[in-house]
This record gives C-alpha cells, structure tokens and sequence, in this order.
C-alpha cells in the first residue's frame, strides 16, 4: 500500500474557565441547596482539571445556549480547515470526514461534512462523510477512510473530530436523593467541548513539509458489544467497569497486537496519544499486567486531562496535536501511538512514525 502521512494538525477551543467556577453556575445556590453547590465544588477540584473549554453562555443556565457564534458546529469546522489548507490547498483536498457525539449543531440537511465542504470551498472528489454516536472512538472511522482515500488518489483528506458535550450532558438534577444525582453531577463537571483535525496526505506530497511529518505505520480496531457507557432514560451513565475492565479490553485488543506485529514494547513508544477519559482510567495503562506504560509516557495525556478534561471525541487528536506542535527537528524516526475508546464498546489505535 502506498504510505500515508499525518502532516498537520489544528484545534479550536472555546474560552476555557475554571472548573469549580463552572461547577457553580451548573450548581447555583438557586437551584440548589448550599450543600449541594459547596459538594459540586469539591467534585470538581477533586477531578483535577483546572479548566474546562465550555461555549455555553453560563449566564443562561439551565438554558443550554452558545455563548457565541462563532463556536457552532460548522464555524469550528471552517476553523479548522481554514488552519491546515495553509499547509496544502482547497483544490488538492479531496476527502472530508467530520465526527462527533454531541452537538448544537441542528441544520442536518445536508449534513455537516457537506455543510463544511460548500461553506469552505472544497470540491470533494469523493462524498463527505459524518460519523455521529460513536463513543469517544469515533475518530477511527473517518481516520480510516481519510487513509484508503490518500493510499488510492493524488490528493489531501481532512479529518475533523469535535465535542460539545454540554450541549446534552448534567447539569438536570439537583436533589441529592434521586438515583441519578450522583450520575448527572460527574458528567456534569468531567466532559468539556472542543475540536480537533488532521491533515492526512499521501506520500507524493511528502516533501512540500521541511519538518518531519508522521508516516502512517498501521490501524486498528476492534469492537466488543457493551453498554458500560451509554445514554439511556437517566441521562448520561458511565459505569464503575470502564476503570476495571476498560484499560486491559483496549491494551489486549488495539495495542498489544500492533506492537507484536511490528516487533515492539511499549518502552519503544515515546509519544503516546491516549484518550482522556479520567486520571485513573489513564493511570491503569501504567500497571504493567495492562501495558506498563512509564509515567513519562502518560504525562502528556493527564496534562492535557488536567487542563481540558474529558473532550470526547477529539480527546486523543488534542494530545497529538500537542506533539505535532513541537515542530523539533530531531524527531525523525521516533515511534507515536494514538488509541481511543467509548461507548458500544469501540476502541482503536494509530502506530506512527516521525520521518
């Protein structure tokens, strides 16, 4: 197959605040008891995100309403492909994938991709695709078709993965002896909104980027049918199993085979790409009966929790584009791994290599 490159990356963000400061507006003491908004507080910093990007307009809540325009749905998508066609052109990209979970974004037809395509002046050789409901793997599956697009044409594909969870999740239930409160308040204070993309390019485009850029090594994923987290009648459900069973489901099935099928350990790895979904989730894939991965290693993914918290989707695009960020000149022939996992129960990875 011919090679595939990551060769840009690009973010938008709404303006990120103080998680305990968030926790008081979605817990107002008019709404609630004193308790229950000093409680919401201390969830919050006991999480550990510092701040959280949210685009609701917090002055309206319970009303879930943007904050600004310019954080609906298509407008980060006309961010972000105005960001990497700096890198290569409209006309020499022919694939565009959008996904995500949740999402003000109420004009469905067409649906966004095409949205973003029309509004952006893209002239796709190939249809527009949109991958809705898939859990915080979601990214795969354009990933997958924006790869097969550049193995088979001359031309550039564009990635978008992005979020606005609080657009549906917490923030509904303020009495402490209902079932679902305890829910509805972790939700409430974990997930945050954002968008990430990548700019995929087939291998005669390499050499239009002086720095290196990540060559595509392989993908995977797998899929094992579970409703650990969902959305049902309750709202927004993450079951105890996603830390006991999640963390070992993923390194068994995505991981380790990838690294046996390329003759590596996870110490070969140096830029690892982990989905976010909460430091002990993260932190499993150090014991070494899941992965032994180094607290070096999972430093950049509890970094990017700790100052963004759970971004769904886009979560494991985020911490590689902090890494794309770097622009070092000595990366050449350094090992990447990006995987995601969530709700059906999807899970993927992504070997890479700087060269």
């Amino acid at each position: 197959m011919n090679n595939v490159f990551i060769a840009a990356s690009a973010t938008v963000f709404p303006q990120p605040l103080s998680s305990v400061y968030i926790a008081d507006k979605f817990y107002p003491t008019h709404l609630c008891s004193e308790r229950t908004n000093r409680l919401a507080k201390r969830v919050a910093h006991k999480f550990g995100i510092k701040e959280r990007p949210i685009c609701l307009d917090l002055e309206r809540f319970p009303q879930k309403i943007l904050a600004d325009q310019k954080h609906h749905p298509l407008s980060w998508c006309l961010q972000l492909i105005e960001q990497l066609s700096k890198a290569i052109p409209l006309d020499e990209i022919g694939y565009l994938g959008v996904t995500y979970n949740t999402s003000f974004h109420t004009n469905t037809l067409p649906n966004l991709a095409c949205q973003a395509a029309i509004h952006s002046g893209i002239a796709p050789t190939i249809a527009p695709e949109e991958f809705v409901n898939y859990g915080c793997a979601a990214g795969y599956f354009p990933l997958k078709s924006a790869i097969k697009y550049c193995q088979e044409n001359d031309k550039a594909a564009i990635v978008i993965a992005f979020d606005q969870c609080n657009a549906r999740v917490g923030g509904s239930c303020y009495d402490p002896l209902d079932p679902t409160f305890e829910m509805d308040m972790k939700v409430s204070l974990l997930f945050s909104d954002g968008a990430a993309a990548m700019l995929i390019v087939p291998e005669s485009m390499k050499e239009r980027f002086p720095n290196p850029i990540a060559k595509v090594e392989d993908l995977s994923m797998d899929f094992h049918i579970s409703d650990i987290i969902r959305f049902d009648d309750t709202g927004f459900v993450l079951d105890d199993q996603v830390k006991s069973k999640v963390p070992s489901l993923v390194a068994d099935t995505v991981i380790k085979p990838i690294l046996s099928k390329h003759s590596l350990q996870p110490n070969d790895i140096l830029e690892w790409s982990l989905h976010q979904g909460g430091t002990k989730v993260l932190e499993a894939f150090g014991k070494p009966e899941i992965l032994g991965l180094s607290d070096a290693q999972l430093s950049r993914s509890k970094e990017c929790f700790k100052n963004f918290g759970n971004m769904s989707s886009p979560s494991c695009f985020l911490v590689f584009d902090s890494f794309c960020k770097e622009q070092s000149q000595d990366k050449s022939g350094e090992l990447g791994m990006i995987f995601g996992f969530g709700a059906g129960f999807y899970q993927f990875s992504l070997l890479y290599r700087w060269t």
